[in-house]
């Protein structure tokens, strides 16, 4: 759960959803709200806005990915809601500071090898 029972329902969309296609919109559509209004009060409780949030989930689990499965890049990608190899990279990198690729020599998992 986010912030209180009423954003607990947004999360779970989010959760659930993240490797879609979705957006701000999609998850006030949802939950019944005007987009604007959603918007505003996603970032007040949470201090990000929703799509960083979003953006946010799919780094985590493309991170996951790399280090614990043998899938390619190019299929992370897509797998985890990115539209673009671009947005993911520059994503990731912001988020990681260092490349996927690198990312997956530094913590690959013993386990997977």
């Amino acid at each position: 759960c986010l912030v209180g029972s009423e954003m607990c329902i947004r999360d779970s969309y989010i959760r659930e959803h993240f490797t879609e296609d979705i957006g701000v919109h999609d998850v006030a559509v949802h939950i019944g709200l005007n987009s604007n209004y959603f918007s505003h009060y996603f970032k007040c409780r949470l201090g990000m806005s929703c799509k960083r949030y979003i953006n946010i989930q799919r780094i985590e689990k493309s991170a996951a990915l790399l280090v614990n499965s043998d899938q390619s890049i190019l299929q992370i990608v897509y797998d985890c809601g990115f539209n673009s190899v671009s947005a993911f990279y520059n994503a990731f990198v912001s988020y990681y500071a260092m490349s996927p690729a690198k990312y997956r020599r530094l913590f690959i998992n013993p386990k997977r090898l």
